[in-house]
């Protein structure tokens, strides 16, 4: 059973993907807990595996991926283990999903309110006339003029857009909000209006929301806690300021060290190399081929996510 305090509680997940050359361990043992009301950033470089963490959650994996073993609990229910008639249950109603690339996720041939009433009238029994004065209340919510509501996705600019993505995903009033790189591709004024939008509903709803990003910008000003992922691992997990100022693992103080900072004058430096082949991943510490501390025991023996100096971290060397 998960704890009262948690609206989410991953367990030991494991996903994989059936490719060409055998099973990419694309989520290898995953812990996580979100609290109820509060906002976790999940960072790290691409293909680490935070979406696909958020899709096993979601259960929307693609054909050749499979949660071979764990658990994630959504308020006392267990999402790997429901069949998709009582995952349609749960979708939109207590769980929904802000996509990345709103262009692809929005139907190009329907207009911005139908878009939001069909999610709404698929999962409620209320009459189309009180769907679409719900649609009209959340467009507003999210910053839309009702003149828009007739307008179809190419009519709107980016930022819109990922707007109508945020209502669309609040449709049916769930807890449980995953925002996978909500503010990709957008420019900096957009990104940070889309920022107070998502915050403002979260706080405004108290819902828990598991925050997807690669810039470390975003997960500062949303998070409550932070986890860094890493080879579908999660190598550290703390609140903001134990992991910016504080982060003990290597690659925690890679990612900070390699993200620009213009209130000081901090040397910036890129990691060297790329994420390992999750096809055959490397023995002991998945970062060790990339980290200069890393000393014999990190090659041989892969650590554990435990709690040093404060918070839980997976490193030999913290000690």
């Amino acid at each position: 059973m998960s704890h009262p305090s948690f609206s989410v509680v991953v367990r030991n997940l494991k996903t994989v993907y059936r490719v060409e050359k055998g099973f990419l361990k694309a989520v290898d043992g995953v812990d996580l807990q979100i609290g109820k009301g509060a906002v976790l950033g999940l960072a790290g470089e691409s293909a680490c595996g935070k979406s696909t963490l958020a899709y096993s959650i979601l259960r929307l994996l693609p054909a050749n991926g499979e949660i071979i073993s764990g658990e994630a609990i959504l308020n006392g229910k267990n999402l790997v283990k429901m069949s998709e008639d009582e995952l349609r249950e749960v979708r939109w109603k207590e769980m929904s999903i802000v996509f990345q690339g709103s262009m692809n996720a929005l139907n190009p041939c329907m207009n911005t309110a139908n878009q939001i009433e069909e999610a709404i009238l698929a999962h409620e029994k209320i009459t189309k006339e009180e769907a679409e004065a719900r649609t009209i209340k959340l467009l507003r919510e999210v910053g839309i003029s009702e003149k828009f509501t007739e307008s179809f996705p190419h009519e709107l600019s980016g930022g819109m857009k990922q707007r109508v993505m945020i209502a669309m995903a609040l449709a049916c009033e769930p807890k449980f909000l995953i925002a996978d790189e909500p503010t990709t591709a957008l420019d900096l004024i957009a990104q940070r209006n889309i920022l107070k939008v998502l915050k403002e509903v979260q706080e405004r709803m108290h819902l828990s929301v598991l925050l997807i990003s690669h810039d470390l910008s975003v997960v500062a000003q949303m998070s409550d806690q932070v986890a860094i992922m890493y080879a579908g691992k999660i190598v550290e997990v703390g609140d903001i300021i134990s992991i910016f100022h504080n982060g003990l693992h290597p690659y925690t103080r890679a990612l900070i060290n390699a993200f620009p900072d213009i209130r000081s004058n901090k040397k910036i430096s890129g990691i060297p190399g790329d994420p390992p082949n999750l096809i055959n991943p490397p023995p002991g510490c998945r970062f060790h081929p990339r980290c200069p501390l890393a000393e014999d025991i990190c090659r041989r023996v892969e650590p554990e996510l435990v709690e040093k100096q404060g918070h839980p971290v997976a490193c030999h060397l913290v000690e």
